[in-house]
């Protein structure tokens, strides 16, 4: 059997360098991270308190085990070169906080004339304009007055400016999580065999993510367009997540069953996610309306969006542009463990995804809600990654699969709206939960066979 790219196979790997640290958009901020290590250095002096410090206490043993545990997974990292520097900043079991926007920016959409001159002797700054021409959006990203929050500086605006549509600057994270037991390829996940001679021949897809490695052999030489849409004053994200949701779509088939949903279907590609000063990765609002901007350009037959974040009035604005020209989005669920909608997922026109596992089993941390729309595999799929391939869970991973199912079905003449395609998936699920549509599965998990392959 011929092996068409190489992979490298370590669940020390996989939870230690993942995605950026589990979408990488998570941050403690100092004053937490100095009162969280006082506790733990007082909770830590307590213990040596009652069970002491000798060789034959119970903490030891706890240590002892860790450092094995530890010393395994550094000998694993080393097989693949990538060991990384411990992070002596960040405190051990400490619950890090989401950062749901920009620290000192907002956004708004569609000023009025007159509306720079009047901003800065507020004490805003325009940092960045930009003509959205095919969604016919004028966008503006702002840096806030000195000693004001972003929520409080978008009050002020609305004070100034009755009617304007501002928003902070808010920030999406990539809806993948860390693996866990069961696997398998995208395509077995669903039942679907290898594929055969023009799959997905016809069929145009988008996708707003992170980088997208076209040079990895799982995608080399298939029909993919990427571009940046990212602050080119920052670095970009890694390509982990942008090439694994890009392969599960279209990458190229193989003898051993690995192979994308539609491999000869022709995918555009946009990077919104970008490192911030603090080192982490992160997307934001003005990233993902130059992404969608260029998508509609493009005319997709479905665009996926495995990115979830708060919702954003100037976002919400371009997302209803984007469904007049036609557009069909479907997006990632959230993974916040929470119930709670994440967007642009629980954007009425747009499909929500969570997923599920093995045996139909919601993926732990996927998010709950009334705008869940359907189920889909999304729990430890090997995916590819630059320079091999890895298991990867989250909502990030079940959208891929709608989307190229909504893709497929508009191409063979399905109405490209939501609803139609909800008519038609809605006759297609295995009802996982409560009868009906309920918050964890919606409508249930979509089942349709394969309409190409071999």
């Amino acid at each position: 059997m011929q092996v068409r790219w190489v992979v490298i196979v370590s669940v020390g790997i996989l939870i230690a360098v993942g995605l950026g640290t589990v979408g990488a958009v998570f941050m403690l901020e100092e004053p937490q991270r100095k009162k969280a290590s006082v506790k733990l250095e007082k909770k830590e002096n307590v213990q040596d308190g009652k069970g002491g410090s000798s060789v034959g206490s119970k903490g030891s043993k706890t240590e002892t085990k860790r450092d094995k545990r530890e010393s395994s997974r550094d000998r694993e990292r080393k097989v693949a070169g990538t060991i990384p520097k411990p992070n002596a900043t960040k405190p051990p079991n400490i619950r890090l906080r989401r950062q749901e926007f920009e620290e000192n920016e907002v956004v708004v959409a569609n000023p009025r004339d007159g509306f720079a001159s009047r901003v800065a002797t507020l004490g805003f700054f325009i940092v960045e304009e930009t003509r959205l021409k095919n969604l016919n959006i004028t966008s503006v990203r702002l840096t806030v007055p000195t000693g004001m929050t972003p929520p409080e500086a978008t009050q002020l605006l609305l004070r100034e400016f009755p009617g304007l549509i501002t928003d902070v600057n808010t920030v999406y994270d990539q809806s993948a999580g860390p693996a866990v037991k069961t696997h398998s390829f995208a395509r077995w996940a669903i039942g679907w065999p290898p594929s055969g001679p023009g799959c997905g021949k016809g069929v145009k897809l988008g996708m707003i993510d992170s980088p997208v490695d076209t040079k990895h052999p799982a995608l080399k030489g298939q029909k993919v367009t990427f571009k940046w849409f990212h602050n080119k004053e920052r670095k970009p994200g890694n390509a982990n997540h942008g090439t694994a949701v890009a392969a599960m779509m279209v990458g190229k088939p193989s003898e051993d069953g690995f192979g994308g949903i539609l491999p000869e279907a022709q995918l555009f590609a946009a990077n919104m996610f970008e490192v911030n000063d603090r080192g982490k990765t992160i997307g934001n609002a003005m990233g993902l309306l130059k992404s969608l901007d260029w998508l509609s350009t493009q005319k997709p037959h479905a665009i996926n969006l495995s990115v979830a974040g708060n919702n954003n009035k100037v976002i919400q604005l371009a997302f209803k542009k984007a469904r007049e020209l036609k557009l069909v989005m479907i997006a990632a669920a959230g993974n916040w463990s929470v119930e709670k909608p994440a967007y642009p997922a629980a954007f009425k026109d747009v499909l929500a995804v969570t997923a599920v596992g093995d045996k139909m089993k919601i993926y732990r941390k996927a998010n709950r809600g009334d705008y869940i729309d359907f189920a889909a595999p999304g729990v430890r799929l090997w995916t590819a990654v630059p320079g091999g391939g890895k298991y990867q869970t989250g909502t990030s991973f079940a959208s891929p699969y709608i989307a190229a199912l909504a893709g497929l079905a508009i191409a063979n003449g399905i109405k490209a709206d939501p609803a139609s395609l909800r008519g038609i998936f809605k006759k297609n699920v295995l009802d996982l939960g409560d009868p009906g549509k309920d918050k964890t599965y919606g409508y249930g998990y979509v089942h349709l066979k394969q309409k190409c392959g071999k």
